[in-house]
């Protein structure tokens, strides 16, 4: 596959992610987000557009207000426990930013899906303090969390991310774990990344 090309260059960006869906809002993970902080983010609303590529769970691309991206796993994710059994997949990821033309995609057909997110950041040199930043915020390394609701058409869904950047050690992870609402939402069966998900919703 031509996006093999793209792939075996050095990524632009690098993180590990927990992600998880939802069929519907889950209320006490949203206001986590838009309430409990010092910083009350306003959403973003944007379409990203994805090409789903079959039997690819690892691997994505989407074109981003005009910014095309790759996004690839680098092995299968790991399970990682917190708080009375619940749970994710901890998953590394390696990003690039296209400045050639679109890679062949053998025909894939494009997914827009319509995201209205809420994002905060967690500055990770802090072992104590949950002081929140803003997503605009240019931080070297810290924890993304974010909720978003997810539009396909007339079809709804929601997600919840832990997305950890920089030079961040579990127990940063560990203590933003500990003071997620505890509801029993977050497990293992509805803990993926966007290519898979994009290939459930669209059955490919």
């Amino acid at each position: 596959m031509q996006i093999d090309r793209f792939t075996s260059q050095n990524p632009d960006y690098s993180s590990m992610e927990i992600r998880w869906f939802f069929p519907e809002n889950i209320p006490e993970l949203k206001h986590f987000v838009q309430r409990n902080f010092n910083v009350k983010p306003e959403p973003e609303i944007r379409t990203d557009t994805y090409y789903p590529i079959i039997d690819r769970k690892d691997l994505g691309f989407k074109i981003r207000e005009g910014s095309q991206e790759i996004k690839k796993r680098r092995k299968p994710g790991v399970p990682f426990s917190f708080q009375r059994h619940l749970a994710g997949y901890l998953e590394y990821w390696d990003k690039w930013i296209l400045n050639s033309p679109l890679p062949d995609l053998h025909g894939t057909v494009p997914c827009p899906i319509r995201k209205k997110r809420w994002v905060l950041k967690f500055n990770s040199q802090s072992e104590e303090d949950y002081t929140a930043f803003p997503y605009e915020e240019k931080l070297a390394q810290g924890i993304q969390v974010e909720y978003a609701e997810l539009k396909k058409g007339r079809d709804t869904s929601y997600t919840f991310c832990l997305e950890v950047f920089g030079d961040t050690t579990p127990s940063h992870l560990e203590k933003i774990t500990d003071i997620l609402p505890v509801k029993g939402y977050l497990h293992l069966e509805n803990s993926y990344a966007y290519p898979a998900w994009i290939l459930r919703q669209y059955r490919i």
